[in-house]
């Protein structure tokens, strides 16, 4: 992983932390390897429908990791997708 971030020259990675065990264990990895300082992570719940624990699991993980975060309300993403889907 540090070797791909480094040819690519980035200074880091985004990830989605979705408060899942996939990008629980994804952001660990992430930190392990590069150091909280190099990871920003997202938490993106539409808020109508995502269960608070799942968001709750997501903020304590970014805890956990000292990660820098930015929380995001998809809900008017969402329902837009879902309206293109039904037509």
């Amino acid at each position: 992983m540090r070797n791909k971030i480094d040819e690519a020259q980035s200074d880091g990675v985004v990830l989605d932390i979705s408060g899942s065990i996939d990008s629980a264990v994804t952001a660990y990895l992430c930190v392990e390897t590069l150091g909280s300082r190099r990871v920003m992570g997202f938490i993106m719940p539409d808020l109508r429908v995502t269960p608070e624990d799942d968001v709750a699991d997501a903020r304590s993980v970014a805890s956990e990791l000292c990660l820098e975060t930015k929380e995001i309300d998809i809900a008017r993403i969402h329902k837009a997708f879902t309206k293109g889907l039904e037509q």
